[in-house]
Order: C-alpha cells, then structure tokens, then sequence
C-alpha cells in the first residue's frame, strides 16, 4: 500500500502537471497599464511636435520678410531705383515694389517681379506685430520702408508674431542693411553709423 500511495500521489501530481500548460500572452490589466503609458507618452510628445511647427512657420515668416527686405535693398543698388517694401498688416502682407520712371513718372510704384519667391504673405497662423517706420518729414503715415539707390533706408522695426513668439525685423537707416532677431526690439535703430566701431 505504501508503494501504491506513493505511485497513486506521483500520477496524480503528475496528472495536474501535464493539465497545467503556459499561459501566452497578455492579461486585461497588463495591456490597460501598457495602453496608459503609451498615451501618457503621447500626451507629452505631440505637443511639442505642434509648437516646433508653430515655431518653424513663424520662423520662415520671419525669414521670408527679412529675404524681402534685403532684396528690397539690393534691387535699389543695382537697378539705380528707389524700392518700398509695402506692410500691409490688414491682409497679412508684404511686397516689394519698385519705382517705375524716376525720370518720367516719379512716385509711380510696380511690384517688382518675384522670380524664386515663395510667397509675400504670412500663414494664418502669424501676424504682424507692432509695426514701427521712421517717417520722412512730409509724410503724414508710412506702412512702407523705402530703400534708396545709395543704400540707405527708412529706420524701421517690424515684428511677426504667432501670440506667443516673435521675430523683428530690424533695418538700419544709415546702411539699409537688415537684421532678424528672435524677440521683441524695443529702441529703433540710430541713423548714425560709428565709424570707430
């Protein structure tokens, strides 16, 4: 009997241990915790994909306004003619134009031909900020900053925004030359240039 208690335990024991297989796969609880994580990650990822979006068109607003302007004044040089680059912050705007026939018809503006050019506008997401031109003495109110053939410009400063950021465009009277910043320029630029500098 003792042998046949011993032999009955073992094939019972042995019984249950081939019933008992592996258990493959996931329980509901396992997949809940890993369905957590994954959007625990998603909720802090995406956000960032958003305002590096936001921030890239801002971004290219601002370069494309800042490429304007310099064309503005390279154009001025080269061709011997007065240009504007027109603001128009209504439309969320900005052209280049160049005087037609100094000669003929002084004050007469065309755009100038925009060969390479991506746009002249801003995404709906971005608009101009404050706009700041130094006026000439006759003029009343400006939204446009002329470049002269001597290379010389209106001071001005202006500044795309998406509500958050802002990028300023920054354009030095005495050389005409201009400048992108990231961020708001509150001192307009000086019609001196510092010869000692």
């Amino acid at each position: 009997m003792g042998g046949n208690g011993v032999d009955r335990d073992l094939g019972t024991t042995r019984f249950f241990r081939q019933r008992r297989k592996p258990l493959h796969g996931f329980t509901l609880i396992e997949m809940m915790v890993v369905l957590m994580l994954i959007a625990v990650a998603a909720g802090m990822i995406v956000p960032r994909f958003v305002d590096r979006a936001a921030t890239a068109a801002l971004r290219e607003a601002g370069r494309d306004l800042y490429t304007t302007a310099r064309r503005a004044r390279e154009h001025a040089v080269t061709r011997r003619r007065p240009c504007r680059l027109v603001i128009d912050a209504q439309r969320g705007r900005f052209d280049l134009l160049v005087e037609d026939d100094p000669t003929r018809r002084p004050g007469q503006y065309r755009p100038v031909r925009r060969a390479g050019a991506r746009r002249s506008g801003l995404d709906r997401s971005i608009r101009f900020g404050r706009i700041r031109i130094a006026l000439p003495d006759d003029a009343e109110s400006a939204r446009f900053i002329q470049f002269d053939p001597m290379g010389m410009a209106t001071a001005a400063i202006v500044e795309v925004t998406d509500g958050r950021r802002t990028w300023s465009l920054v354009v030095e009277p005495g050389t005409g030359r201009a400048r992108l910043i990231d961020g708001e320029v509150d001192e307009m630029p000086a019609g001196r240039i510092d010869l000692d500098a």
